[in-house]
């Protein structure tokens, strides 16, 4: 009897103001700035197979909470999904700049045996 253990992925998404890469610091102890979450962003996971990926969960309120296999995932989210007919600009990681763009979100790769994996995604707000 074979058992897996699944990954459980969080996703939280912050709001930011400033442009992808800009890291905020206190003043005093240099540390980074915590930032409440940005209860307007949705976000969408997908699974990546063969090239293609293939939507596994989505959720709202600027979190989602889902346990994973090991492989290759997609993640995207949106600043605010309200109204359905505006521009919903992108939230990515300033770790990855290229996931700021439109349609191409944030790629990671969940390994056997991980447990847990956090992930923060920035979103831009006025």
């Amino acid at each position: 009897m074979t058992i897996k253990l699944l990954t459980l992925l969080v996703v939280v998404a912050v709001g930011g103001g400033g442009p992808p890469g800009v890291i905020r610091r206190d003043r005093e102890h240099h540390k980074p700035v915590p930032r409440p979450i940005f209860r307007q962003a949705s976000i969408t996971l997908f699974r990546v197979e063969g090239g293609t990926p293939r939507q596994v969960a989505a959720g709202g309120g600027g979190k989602l909470r889902e346990r994973v296999r090991p492989g290759r995932y997609l993640i995207k989210a949106v600043a605010n999904d309200t109204p359905p007919h505006t521009l919903n600009p992108p939230c990515g990681t300033p770790r990855a700049p290229q996931s700021f763009k439109p349609g191409v979100g944030l790629s990671i790769q969940i390994k056997p045996g991980v447990r847990r994996i956090h992930v923060t995604l920035e979103c831009p707000v006025k």
